[in-house]
């Protein structure tokens, strides 16, 4: 009687500890996919280094009426901020995909081909790498690297996002620095080149006052565009402020994955990048 006591109360008791691991999985795989969900809204940021870069150089072709059968502008290295900026991105994204399935106790699907790129000190365009910042890429490139080859399993989660802590919440930091000085700053450049622009055709005698009026038109939806496109960067911005943070607290918490405490954690930060998400979203309608 005693032994089937100790077999039931023994069956419960465990049957209550995977309950509590699966929940906590649950969490962190719902905190991790919406990570995830919230770091790909950079792809619908509608503006880019290259993109800056040929408007200006547009610009200046129009002011001077530089008529050419091409427009020859040279952006080399506006291309190169945007590639560093998109290998920074992909590494994120792709360990918050890693953690979302290994959560699930799943494979990543990862793509390989993008740990080929290393990310090396230096400056390109308007961006600068620090040693840092490529220690940091390098580490989760390989971190990546051991997650699809199943060295990284269920039961070494802890590990996953201990290993992965400081270097992730690095380049988060960057990525969103990037966007918010970088970036947001080229937007801000040119705001101040076509309010220049406009100045000039409002002092031109020439114009009739319909093409005045037509012209102050032109300039104050091209002032609501780039606003907007601001408005886009800060409020992505503000989401990665949350996802680091976030997964802070999952490293603090990566020893004691208590059901009700990392579950009202995670569920926090995964509402306030959800909240992102829903603000953005807003901002392309």
């Amino acid at each position: 009687m005693m032994r089937q006591q100790f077999l039931k109360t023994s069956s419960a008791l465990l049957f209550s500890i995977v309950l509590s691991s699966c929940v906590n999985l649950k969490s962190v795989s719902h905190f991790s996919s919406t990570a995830s969900s919230g770091l790909k809204k950079f792809e619908d940021i509608n503006y880019s280094f290259t993109e800056h870069c040929i408007e200006n150089c547009r610009l200046e072709a129009v002011r001077g009426f530089d008529i050419k059968r091409e427009l020859q502008c040279n952006c080399d290295g506006y291309k190169k901020a945007d590639r560093v900026t998109l290998l920074i991105y992909h590494s994120i994204k792709g360990y918050f995909d890693g953690l979302t399935d290994l959560s699930g106790n799943e494979l990543t699907s990862y793509n390989l081909n993008r740990l080929k790129t290393a990310l090396t000190e230096g400056t390109f365009g308007d961006i600068t790498i620090a040693k840092e910042q490529a220690d940091a890429y390098a580490t989760i490139s390989k971190i990546l690297l051991n997650a699809t080859t199943d060295i990284y399993r269920k039961n070494k989660i802890k590990k996953y996002i201990r290993e992965a802590n400081g270097p992730i919440r690095v380049l988060l930091d960057k990525f969103q620095f990037i966007l918010q000085k970088n970036l947001e700053g080229e937007l801000s450049f040119k705001k101040e080149k076509w309010y220049a622009y406009y100045q000039e055709m409002k002092m031109n005698g020439g114009l009739t006052e319909y093409e005045k009026s037509k012209a102050a038109m032109d300039y104050y939806q091209l002032l609501s565009e780039v606003n907007e496109m601001q408005d886009q960067i800060n409020v992505f911005a503000a989401g990665l402020k949350k996802i680091s943070e976030g997964h802070q607290k999952l490293y603090d918490n990566r020893n004691k994955m208590t059901a009700k405490d990392l579950r009202e954690i995670l569920a926090t930060y995964a509402g306030n990048i959800e909240e992102m998400i829903s603000g953005f979203n807003t901002l392309q309608n």
